[in-house]
């Protein structure tokens, strides 16, 4: 049976579709998940929530660009304003722009927000590392890429003020440029911190995926068994998932070539 997230808004008539729309992308059901949050978009809206609005919106986006639908999370951040009153959200679209690859909207985002938020520490602890990171390792600048997001490591555990946020994503972030480094057991370090918080995260992307990252960081390391079963683990979580997803046809590529 699936886990259904127990989410943040207990007062809003959005609440059952949220917790619809979490548990289907923790599973890997994008389509589902669109209708769900589209539902609680409309939910938000009627009760004068515009701001939950677009942090669901940004929050679908964050999924797709994690599960390698670039195209989808940018027509997704098209519909939303240039600058948001909602600083978190507005820094999550920052890193999601970073992650398909837009580093001058990144950039802009970033601009945007440290001219009208000098002073948020969101931004200094979760957003800006986030992109900076990101940057660095898209221009081949591994190593700037890990100083950048290294820059989160007193704040791991933090929960963003915005409950439509990914908790942990940042740690996510830094598992994948230690991949990208070829630094598996410092990857393998940061995938694990999550499944160990794995309740803190609740059901997002960065949990179900962090199964599917601590799998890389072993083969990568040459450790073909628990390689194999941290596979295993991410295929069955993931086995009614949409099958056309990037992520898991590459998921299924790499673990038929360690048979």
């Amino acid at each position: 049976m699936d886990q259904e997230l127990a989410v943040p808004w207990m007062g809003s008539s959005s609440v059952h579709e949220a917790a619809q729309f979490y548990t289907d992308i923790y599973y890997g059901r994008l389509a589902t998940a669109r209708d769900w949050n589209q539902r609680a978009i409309e939910a938000a809206k009627h009760e004068g929530g515009n701001d939950l609005a677009q942090a669901f919106q940004v929050a679908l986006a964050t999924a797709e660009a994690m599960y390698g639908d670039s195209g989808m999370a940018k027509e997704d951040l098209k519909a939303l304003p240039a600058s948001l009153p909602d600083k978190d959200v507005e820094g999550d679209i920052g890193v999601v722009l970073a992650m398909i690859g837009d580093s001058n909207g990144a950039q802009k985002v970033i601009a945007d927000l440290n001219k009208r938020f000098p002073d948020s520490t969101f931004l200094r602890i979760w957003a800006v590392p986030s992109v900076q990171g990101l940057l660095a390792l898209r221009s081949g600048n591994s190593n700037g890429a890990i100083e950048a997001l290294n820059g989160i490591s007193s704040y791991e555990m933090c929960v963003p003020l915005n409950g439509t946020l990914f908790t942990m994503l940042p740690v996510y972030l830094r598992g994948q440029v230690y991949l990208a480094a070829h630094r598996p057991q410092d990857a393998a370090a940061q995938f694990q911190l999550i499944l160990d918080h794995a309740a803190l995260a609740a059901n997002t992307p960065v949990v179900s995926l962090a199964h599917l990252g601590l799998a890389r960081a072993y083969a990568l390391g040459g450790d073909t068994t628990k390689a194999k079963t941290e596979y295993q683990d991410f295929l069955a979580l993931w086995k009614d998932a949409d099958p056309a997803l990037p992520i898991l046809k590459e998921a299924k590529s790499e673990y038929a070539k360690l048979q």
